[in-house]
């Protein structure tokens, strides 16, 4: 599933700002930011959250030839986050997570480009690998499937 939705990011002009959507509520994305403490990865979600509106269309593309991809990619990258949250601390405690948020994203990061090596239906070209992992890893934290949502604390 990763590798259809990185191939269908490869194909898409990333400069054209014709592509960029706008965050959905910046003030609360804003807020999930300043929670969870996030310096390393800030840009990294600000300007790949941009392309959530290309997603959601390659998210929906890719229901309508078999529904529920877009859930199970999601599961696997909150499923990431759920043990790289319970390395860090047990019981969950926010001011561990927060110190470590940057290595969270960045592990996750890690290890989605490991498994997209493993498809053998990848078209993309390397570079183009690590920008749509970044792109899908914004879009699941933007989507709370990525460290803690203030809102449920």
């Amino acid at each position: 599933i990763i590798a259809d939705v990185v191939n269908a990011i490869s194909k898409i002009d990333l400069e054209d700002k014709t592509n960029f959507g706008k965050i959905k509520e910046v003030s609360e994305i804003g807020a999930k930011i300043k929670h969870n403490n996030i310096t390393k990865y800030l840009y990294l979600i600000k300007d790949y959250g941009l392309y959530g509106k290309i997603l959601k269309d390659i998210y929906e593309t890719l229901e309508q030839e078999k529904p529920g991809k877009k859930g199970k990619l999601l599961r696997v990258i909150s499923d990431f986050y759920k043990a790289e949250k319970g390395i860090l601390t047990q019981p969950i405690n926010i001011d561990v997570i927060r110190d470590n948020a940057d290595s969270i994203i960045g592990n996750i990061i890690t290890k989605l480009d490991k498994e997209i090596l493993k498809s053998s239906n990848l078209d993309a070209k390397n570079e183009d690998v690590h920008s749509a992992i970044q792109i899908i890893v914004a879009d699941a934290f933007i989507q709370c499937k990525i460290l803690e949502d203030p809102n449920e604390q």
